[in-house]
């Protein structure tokens, strides 16, 4: 199983000890690669690593130094599917386009994709979740009732200005920390 996590750096941004626990933690559901975007207020840059976070851990705290006060940070680690050999880097989420991002754990039911017009840059089912979104107009609730799976995501719309913490009807732990933000 994959990991995904998220944090809004709503009153302050993690230290470099603290990212490390949290990455420990996501890491932990996926070892295969890495994957970390950090918006903010319409900007965003992205890092995506092959392998474990050990290999890669001075990296990608490196990297988390870009996150500030009010940033939204996304993170997700791969952990490479029996029907897949290897993981590459086109297979890291988070996933985005034209103003979406998205970090999901789980699996979409693979006959939506033929119902969808959407240009689809890989071919993780993550961009599946994406397409219906925009194939609603960008309204959860209704994208929400069309898709198919067992899934949890963390989607940020630019446009809309919005976070969602979504889940089909696994549970996901999110909590605010005061004098932090949101996880």
């Amino acid at each position: 199983m994959c990991g995904i996590s998220g944090y809004w750096a709503k009153e302050s941004a993690l230290s470099s000890t603290e990212w490390a626990i949290l990455l420990q933690g996501v890491s932990e559901r996926g070892q295969d690669g890495i994957g970390i975007v950090i918006y903010f207020k319409g900007h965003y840059v992205c890092k995506k690593v092959v392998g474990t976070y050990e290999d890669h851990k001075e990296e990608l705290l490196d990297f988390l130094r870009e996150a500030s006060l009010g940033s939204v940070t996304l993170l997700s680690s791969r952990a490479t599917p029996e029907t897949e050999r290897v993981t590459s880097k086109d297979m890291i989420q988070p996933v985005m386009n034209n103003g979406l991002y998205l970090v999901h754990n789980g699996g979409v039911t693979d006959s939506l994709k033929k119902e969808l017009t959407f240009d689809f840059q890989t071919n993780i089912d993550s961009e599946v979740i994406l397409a219906a979104y925009r194939k609603f107009s960008n309204n959860m609730k209704e994208c929400m009732e069309w898709l198919v799976g067992s899934f949890a995501f963390i989607l940020i719309d630019d446009q809309k200005k919005k976070l969602y913490t979504v889940t089909s009807f696994n549970p996901l732990a999110h909590m605010y920390v005061r004098g932090y933000g949101y996880f």
